[in-house]
């Protein structure tokens, strides 16, 4: 899973909007919309911190596949 969907999957977990994500983050909100364009950029490292502080999560977790195995392995199991 990319980091763009990973913040479009934290988005639609919390029911925020770009806006909201923009407010909270300070990431302009035009920024945070090309994300998700169909040609899609990806965030800086700085638009990543400000966007996993305002998630109240790290980077890392925010980037991280570990979350993604886990929800594997307990399928599996």
């Amino acid at each position: 899973m990319s980091i763009n969907d990973r913040i479009k999957n934290e988005l639609d977990k919390r029911g925020w909007t770009i806006y909201k994500l923009s407010k909270l983050s300070n990431v302009s909100k035009t920024a945070i919309k090309s994300w998700f364009k169909p040609v899609p950029t990806k965030p800086t490292y700085d638009s990543l911190k400000q966007v996993a502080k305002a998630f109240g999560m790290s980077v890392e977790d925010l980037i991280s596949d570990k979350k993604d195995i886990d929800i594997q392995k307990t399928k599996i199991i």
